[in-house]
């Protein structure tokens, strides 16, 4: 006899053979009579027995017990018993029994008894074997009456063969090996047993001296779980000495490493309690033992002490013969499952009622397949088996679990099968069902447009779901019909999860923080890690926690993805505090409509001591350089930025195109960081809508679905239906509610509510000769004065009788021919099944409507309710933008309209001065500089559209002190209401704060005064060592005269023109003054840039430097202006900072930064705008006959220094007393003598040429 645990072999103490006789050759042989085993072990019990011949044996069991009625009970029904016995029948009188996972309850005696075929033929060998199941105990007792050591002894029954025994102290094993052992008492030690070869048996640790030693107790030395379910493994633990630390580990690891940190436990290995160890999603490759550890001051618990083992197992339903017709299923694990479990029995997918067994008796079906499952764990269940054959009735689904990223797609499958002779009439997945009754998700409107079916062959089904929700997670089942049965609705699917990301920010080593991207289920198939730091891509890993401890810096944020699924990320966190660099964009992704408008907003965070210096939205970047999307010409009149906070922004496009379907993302600059570009964004989707007709061939009824490339983002969207032109209905569903009829002559369209001029095309719903319009374009935007053709093609089933054009905004039809406000100005072309166009003449802006379309038959007319083409006219307007309006600063003119011109695609612009043509580039901007003394008219016109210029605008800048903007034509003003014009505007040129003490109060008043009274009321900004004080909003504030702060103030609108800072009293005050705020110079030469600054005295200077925004270091240790950039102290508080051999790439805005004690920076804001510009020569006209006027003008892109002095070169030679106008040079009347090559230089630059251009004179007269 050997008894077993865990693959070992122990030896017993065996008492004598029994050999139990009986009359005429009956006999059974008991080898041995008693055993003595431990608790948790297996055992066998070997016998043999025989019979006389002629009697032929039908059953054999082995009991302990009999019934009421003094039957005895077979161990294999006994349910104390039935899942842990096992009978060998290896020989034909082998009577071996097996008990595995032994109680202290199996103790008793047992008995083997077989059955013949014939009556009397029965018997049981007496007296039987006898088992004694007991556990180890450890036994302490004193060594002697006088010595403080104790003996202590491993007891149990007596083990034969000289067992070697195992000590443990304080969890670790120790050297001696024998039984009794002799220890020195510790108040801390404890001690356990155990016998080699069967270290799970050990005994209890046990105290020597007290109760409170170390020592650590597993509620179980064993667990056997489901395979994708969930354990808790527990224990109680003491320590004499305070504990430092708690974690739980796998015993075959190199080294303990807590299974919270371990790759393969991520996000399914969790603490609840110290002392209790849960795992989640239960996977075979966890069968192991775990072991629980303590950390004190002075030692911990050692590692070798045994632990809990766990035992994965998966559900088989196991199908043995039984008596004829009939089989018997068992479902199996490969360990015994834990407390008993209720077994649940499924028939084609339905549940049963009964039976609750592990075992079941069955018919011999065909058609039938069978699973099982454990009561409260019903999710998880055996894949189902025929009874007989291969093709029952059967659904397999590939994962019973799934864990996917919110806002992602799954794919959710399974195979079927099904007697060949059963044809399927029905399939459908569903989440919910009542009464028997299941909903077909396809038609839920929760998912409506994110639900697909696909399939690859006629076994299998894959439910597609997109944009996943929270709410998604549920489970999801798979339902067939045939004509003979269908699958049941209560079997197991597949359990979805829908997480988000989070990044968990957890204490490191002293000022480091670690990072863990956490999920709320474990994402399948091992996922790749992206990091982000400040909006910039990091690293990637296949662990959710980030390779090192990251430094605690209040400026930093992270967010981490998956790859593939970079869109998906994690809001950014901040690893100190809650003001780090952060953008949280409002959706992640959009769906818009074709030609509508989009907003896409974001909120930015960053640490209050940082300043922002610039923001911008783009979409495409190419070495780290982003591109602004409102200087795109892909936009061009279709952007604008919008800021309803100082943290908010949001991208507004207008007329949205398929093209514009890509990734938007924010970006800001501060004075110390800037936010990263690969920082996932909002991806935007543009779709168009179409008119889906179902089935595509014949039928006399058809389904029409309105449907889109995407789910629209706008909540609950209302569709709006239209037949042959004519609204009919409106829904909630992108379903027509009712199927229509297969008429030959009809066509539907759709809309989206709010969005009606966007609708589908029309189709038909039988052929393509349905009756039909169809718009060439939905918007024109056209200018006023100008002429537009409005086309469309349409198609009638009967022969058309009459068509004409009309206004939707009349309150009946009206033909526009007969219209008198278009009096000759309207006329139709075209004929039928070609375009029709509508020319309208000498546009006004009265005409700005929507224009349609409508035929007639012999009995039909197309419906007057069908969207046409929205007309805009519009007047060309020059918007003046002042800059700091002081001499030889910069002034920017825009030529625009109120819409987007569709029929020139690529204007050029023409501008005007004073009623004359500007020769500068064709944009639709002109920039100039203010100088002293003129008041100047200018206007803009397109090419080709000379004679439509705007109305003129005039600057007045005859007095420095105001700045005066006039609008000629007052229609203007009403034209720009988004920027709420005045027609006269006037700006102050210069800024001041004014101090004004009081002697009562002790405050003073800060006055934010200026040149001039500024027009409409206008909102004053207050700034604090230049911060914005956000709730001040009036011309005057007061402060305490005992603060040291510096103040500044700016007017709403104009931030850029922020006066000078002053300080409450005296110079102790933060400030930084630039000696010029605007510099132009030429291309090669040499540049210094000044300003003066103070700073409370309680401060002391630590260093300076300059810098752009671009390069927010100090320049000397740029690469590309070292050894350019020098700096000097003249006095002080006075810094220069000098560039030599300026490029076009020094153009920028430069500040100045003061650093101090107590790490304060400071940065005068705005800096000082430097342009860097090439000298040009302009010739108009570039060839001239004699006796022409021809004027030269030498140009640059901004104004060198105040009423710079030009001089000019013939053929390199400098002319004397040339007849000049500021940078003109005119030749009035040009002789031949004139013809030559000539540059310009500015004086005192000489020596920087512009390019030669060449003066050709004709000659027209005889004898030149």
């Amino acid at each position: 006899m050997v008894l077993r645990t865990a693959g070992s072999v122990l030896g017993v103490f065996l008492w004598s053979v029994a050999v139990v006789l009986g009359q005429d050759g009956w006999s059974v042989t008991y080898t041995p009579q008693s055993i003595c085993t431990l608790k948790g072990s297996t055992v066998e019990m070997s016998c043999s027995y025989t019979y006389p011949s002629g009697y032929i044996v039908t059953s054999t069991f082995w009991f302990t017990k009999n019934d009421a009625e003094g039957n005895p009970v077979s161990l294999s029904d006994d349910a104390d018993y039935k899942a842990r016995v096992t009978y060998h029948k290896d020989n034909k009188n082998d009577c071996t029994l097996r008990i595995t996972d032994l109680r202290e309850s199996d103790s008793a005696t047992y008995k083997f008894r077989f059955i013949t075929d014939q009556t009397g033929g029965r018997f049981t060998g007496s007296p039987g074997v006898t088992l004694s199941v007991t556990g180890l105990q450890v036994k302490v007792t004193p060594y002697s009456v006088v010595s403080a050591w104790k003996t202590l002894t491993c007891t149990t029954c007596v083990l034969t063969g000289n067992p070697t025994y195992i000590w443990y102290k304080n969890g670790q094993i120790v050297t001696d090996n024998t039984s009794p052992y002799s220890v020195y008492p510790d108040a801390a030690d404890s001690y356990s047993c155990a016998v080699k070869s069967n270290e799970d048996l050990h005994t209890p640790a046990v105290c020597v001296q007290d109760q409170s030693c170390n020592r650590v107790t597993y509620t179980d030395n064993s667990i056997c779980a489901l395979k994708g379910s969930s354990v808790d493994i527990s224990c109680t633990y003491s320590s004499y000495h305070p504990i430092k630390t708690t974690f739980w580990f796998r015993s075959d690891k190199s080294a303990p490493e807590d299974l919270t940190r371990d790759p393969e436990y991520a996000g399914r290995a969790l603490e609840s309690l110290p002392s209790i160890l849960r795992i989640t999603d239960l996977r075979e490759s966890d069968s192991a033992e775990y072991k629980f550890r303590f950390n004190t001051q002075i030692s911990g618990w050692g590692y070798s002490f045994p632990g809990t083992t766990l035992s994965v197992t998966d559900l088989q339903v196991k199908v043995t013969p039984d008596t004829e017709g009939q089989k018997t299923l068992t479902c199996s694990t490969t360990c015994n499952l834990t407390d008993n479990p209720t077994y649940i029995w499924y028939r084609n997918g339905q549940r049963l009622d009964e039976p609750t067994s592990l075992q079941y008796s069955v018919n011999n079906s065909y058609s039938d397949s069978y699973s099982c499952a454990v009561k409260s764990h019903e999710d998880i269940q055996a894949p189902a088996v025929c009874v007989v054959g291969e093709s029952c009735m059967n659904v397999t689904y590939t994962h019973q679990s799934i864990c996917a990223l919110k806002g992602s797609t799954v794919d959710i499958s399974c195979f079927y099968t099904h007697p060949s002779w059963h044809n399927v009439t029905e399939v459908s997945w569903f989440s919910k069902w009542k009464s028997g009754v299941t909903n077909d998700l396809s038609q839920d409107p929760e998912y409506a447009d994110r639900v697909e079916y696909q399939r690859q062959t006629d076994k299998d089904s894959t439910l597609k779901i997109t944009d996943l929700r929270e709410r998604d997670s549920t489970e999801y089942k798979f339902r067939f019909k045939t004509v003979h049965a269908e699958w049941g609705y209560t079997f197991s699917g597949t359990t979805l999860s829908v997480t988000g990301l989070q990044v968990k920010v957890t204490p490191a080593a002293e000022g480091q923080k670690t990072l863990t991207c956490i999920t709320t289920c474990t994402l399948t198939d091992n996922p790749t890690y992206i990091w982000y730091k400040n909006g910039q891509h990091l690293d990637e890993s296949t662990s959710p926690q980030y390779k090192d401890p990251v430094s605690s810096n209040y400026e930093d944020s992270y967010s981490c993805a998956v790859k593939g699924h970079e869109n998906l990320h994690s809001p950014a966190v901040c690893v100190v505090g809650e003001s780090c660099m952060n953008v949280t964009y409002t959706h992640q992704s959009i769906c818009a409509l074709k030609g509508s408008t989009v907003d896409i907003s974001c909120f930015y965070t960053h640490p209050s001591w940082h300043n922002v210096i610039e923001v911008s939205w783009f979409n495409k970047w190419e070495s780290g350089v982003t591109k602004d999307l409102s200087l795109n010409p892909e936009y061009a009149d279709r952007v604008e930025y919008h800021q309803q906070t100082d943290k908010g922004s949001t991208l507004r496009i207008t007329d949205l195109r398929e093209s514009d379907s890509t990734e938007y993302k924010f970006r800001f600059t501060t004075d110390e960081a800037r936010w990263g570009y690969s920082f996932p964004g909002t991806t935007l989707t543009v779709t168009g809508s179409q008119v889906e007709v179902t089935p595509k061939w014949r039928s006399e009824s058809k389904t029409l679905s309105c449907i889109t490339t995407c789910t629209l983002s706008n909540p609950n969207p209302i569709y709006i239906w239209y037949k042959n032109g004519q609204n009919l209905d409106e829904s909630n569903s992108p379903q027509y509610k009712d199927p229509v009829s297969s008429n030959y002559d009809d066509s539907y369209s759709c809309a989206v509510k709010v969005h009606e001029d966007l609708l589908s095309p029309a189709v038909c719903v039988q052929g393509q000769r349905c009756n039909r319009v169809t718009y060439t374009k939905r918007r024109i935007c056209v200018l006023k004065e100008s002429t537009v053709d409005i086309s469309c093609s349409y198609v009638g089933y009967y022969s058309t009788t009459s068509s004409f054009w009309f206004r939707s905004d009349k309150s009946t039809p009206e033909d526009l021919t007969t219209d008198p406000g278009y009096a000759g100005r309207v006329e139709y072309t075209g004929t039928y099944r070609s375009p029709s166009y509508l020319r309208i003449t000498d546009l006004r802006e009265e005409d700005s409507a929507e224009y349609r379309f409508t035929f007639k038959t012999d009995n039909f007319e197309w419906g007057h309710s069908f969207p046409g083409t929205t007309l805009s006219v519009t007047d060309l307007q020059v918007k003046v933008t002042p800059g700091t309006v002081t001499e030889g600063s910069w002034v920017i003119l825009t030529c625009s309209t109120t819409c987007t011109l569709t029929e020139i695609p690529n204007p050029t612009y023409i501008w005007y001065k004073n009623g004359e043509e500007l020769f500068s580039d064709s944009s639709p901007q002109y920039h100039y500089s203010v100088s002293r003394g003129s008041s100047d008219s200018y206007s803009c016109a397109l090419r080709g559209h000379d004679k439509l210029s705007s109305p003129e605008v005039t600057v007045d800048t005859s007095s420095l002190s105001c700045f005066r903007v006039t609008y000629t034509s007052r229609s203007i003003c009403s034209l720009i209401p988004s920027v709420d014009l005045p027609c006269t505007a006037i700006y102050p040129t210069d800024l001041q704060v004014k101090v004004t003490p009081d002697t009562k109060t002790g405050k003073r008043t800060l006055t934010c005064s200026t040149t001039c009274t500024l027009t409409d009321n206008p909102t004053y900004i207050w700034y604090q060592n230049g911060q914005s004080l956000a709730w001040l909003t009036s011309q005057q504030h007061s402060v305490w005269s005992s603060e040291t702060e510096s103040y500044s103030c700016a007017v709403k609108g104009h931030e850029d023109l922020r006066s000078p800072a002053v300080c409450v009293q005296g110079h102790n005050r933060w400030s930084v003054t630039y000696t010029k705020r605007r510099i132009c110079v030429l291309k090669g030469s040499t540049v210094n840039i000044s300003c003066s600054y103070t700073h409370p005295t309680c401060y002391i200077e630590q260093g300076s430097f300059w810098f752009t925004k671009k390069h927010p270091v100090d320049l000397r240790s740029y690469p590309e202006s070292a050894g350019r950039v020098e700096y000097n102290r003249n006095t002080e508080n006075h810094h220069t900072m000098t560039i030599t051999h300026l490029t076009e790439k020094d153009s920028a805005e430069y500040k100045f930064r003061l650093i101090t004690t107590y790490d304060r920076r400071f940065s005068g804001l705005p800096g000082v705008m430097l342009t860097v510009t090439d000298i040009l020569l302009e010739m108009d006209p570039m060839s001239v006959s004699e006796g022409e006027r021809v004027t030269l003008r030498c140009r640059t892109q901004c104004t060198i220094g105040l009423n710079p002095t030009y001089i000019w070169y013939k053929n390199g030679q400098s002319l004397t007393k040339p007849i000049t106008s500021y940078n003109s040079l005119i030749l009035d009347p040009v002789s031949s003598e004139d013809a030559g090559n000539y540059s310009c230089a500015v004086e005192g630059l000489e020596r920087i040429l512009s390019p030669e251009e060449t003066l050709t004179v004709r000659c027209e007269y005889m004898g030149c």
